[in-house]
């Protein structure tokens, strides 16, 4: 699994650093979009101890995934406080989904108290790693507070 993982990075760091033609440039896409999707499964298929030590080894996105398997309970048992542990370690990482999940959780108090101010913060955080979806938050975050009293993120 962890050979696989790393060839397939070298893969993508080759392609980058290649000399490569505009008319390329969305072929590449694709393929590196598949390879990056393909690596994601391997980290839900990986096994517990495999992914934490590549969490505990600083690669965010195992530790985004790592959160969720304390979160759901595929960790062995269900630890909200490590989850939380580690989806903060992987948004410090990172990562461009984890701090959309801090933004959801403290937007409506869920594991954590709710707070508004650190929703908007994390959702913005991710906005700027490029989340689409945290764009969008923030557009209809910034026009519904200009336009109106209601300031909730989500």
């Amino acid at each position: 699994m962890q050979v696989r993982f790393w060839w397939r990075a070298v893969l993508i760091v080759l392609c980058l650093c290649a000399g490569i033609r505009a008319d390329e440039k969305e072929t590449l896409r694709k393929i590196i979009d598949s390879v990056l999707e393909e690596s994601r499964r391997d980290y839900d298929a990986m096994s517990f101890d495999s992914l934490k030590k590549f969490a505990e080894n600083g690669v965010a996105e195992a530790q985004y995934w790592l959160a969720f398997r304390y979160f759901d309970g595929t960790a062995g048992v269900t630890d909200s406080i490590e989850g939380l542990k580690w989806i903060r370690k992987s948004a410090d990482g990172g990562d461009m989904y984890a701090p959309e999940v801090l933004g959801i959780l403290f937007n409506n108090g869920q594991l954590v108290p709710a707070n508004p101010d650190s929703a908007v913060h994390w959702i913005q955080r991710a906005a700027e790693l490029d989340n689409g979806v945290c764009q969008a938050r923030m557009a209809d975050y910034r026009w519904r507070t200009a336009t109106t009293a209601d300031d909730s993120i989500t």
